[in-house]
């Protein structure tokens, strides 16, 4: 099971940093909508 593990880490890994990067992008259009709601 070694380059299938690694395959799947890869995977694995590729996966978390698009959540990630969704999840700071949408908090981050969240952040400037309550900004322009507050002012």
């Amino acid at each position: 099971g070694g380059p299938f593990l690694k395959d799947y880490i890869t995977v694995q890994s590729i996966a978390a940093s698009s959540i990630v990067t969704l999840y700071f992008t949408d908090l981050g259009q969240q952040v400037s909508w309550t900004t322009v709601s507050i002012s």
